[in-house]
């Protein structure tokens, strides 16, 4: 009997011996796999057979700059260029000069900031907008006036102007390619090359003069055979994303073709806001 109960008692201490050691090994059962940032952990508990889970390792995103519109606007002196690219009007295009100091050209064009194509030195800025042309002319007797297929600047001495202007507006869609030079995240120089595509929505001349004393004004609204598409160049220099100045030309001639002298419109001044 004695042998039977210390057998018994061997028994007992092996089987809890293992159960021990299955204990520590269910404790220790689990399974990790590392794919990339992503690690995947098997295990076993009493409650259910088998579960996994998943550890996600963030990564630090990169600081990208958001696409934006930003309003810019230029104001500036504007008039038109013989095919040979003087001011100095020969006999043929008599009664076209221009009082360049009172021709002015407005603009506000809504453009895209953050397009970048390579590493914030480089980037392309599409847009929309308006431009507003004044050309005043120098004789003040000058008027305009139009037929079917003709436009004429006629002077007549018995009307004195005191003022007489031509006033073109045109829905545009500028699109230029630009540079940054400099440290982009502190001062900086920006230049832009591109073209300007525009479409007239309106002609209109304003007329202001004395006759025998009596003050009278008026508004002809017409075509004048404006051209009614026109493509520029464009060339702008800026400082930071405040001041700068820009030149335009224009490819397509202010006049439709053989209506009138051939001219071509260009505008010089500064340029505020943008890019």
């Amino acid at each position: 009997m004695k042998k039977i109960y210390t057998l018994l008692f061997s028994l007992m201490i092996i089987g809890g011996s293992i159960a021990q050691q299955e204990s520590d090994v269910a404790i220790d059962d689990t399974t990790k796999i590392k794919i990339g940032n992503m690690t995947i952990i098997f295990g076993e508990d009493s409650e259910e057979d088998s579960e996994f889970d998943f550890d996600m390792e963030e990564e630090e995103e990169e600081d990208s700059k958001s696409i934006s519109a930003m309003m810019e606007m230029g104001l500036g002196m504007n008039g038109w260029l013989t095919p040979s690219g003087t001011t100095t009007f020969s006999s043929e295009y008599q009664n076209m000069g221009l009082q360049l100091n009172r021709s002015r050209a407005f603009s506000m064009h809504l453009v895209m900031d953050g397009l970048d194509i390579a590493k914030k030195h480089l980037f392309i800025s599409p847009g929309i907008g308006v431009t507003w042309n004044n050309y005043h002319f120098e004789d003040k007797s000058v008027s305009i006036t139009t037929g079917a297929d003709t436009t004429m600047f006629i002077s007549d001495s018995l009307v004195q102007f005191d003022k007489y202007k031509l006033r073109t507006t045109y829905l545009e869609v500028p699109f230029t390619i630009g540079a940054r030079i400099g440290n982009t995240e502190d001062t900086h120089f920006t230049i832009e090359a591109g073209v300007i595509g525009g479409i007239n929505i309106s002609s209109v001349v304003k007329q202001r003069a004395f006759v025998k004393e009596v003050k009278f004004k008026n508004k002809i609204k017409d075509d004048f055979n404006v051209n009614p598409f026109k493509l520029d160049a464009i060339v702008k220099l800026r400082l930071n994303n405040t001041i700068g100045l820009y030149g335009r030309y224009s490819l397509t001639t202010m006049f439709e073709q053989n209506k009138t002298q051939e001219v071509y419109p260009f505008s010089l001044g500064v340029t505020i806001g943008g890019i």
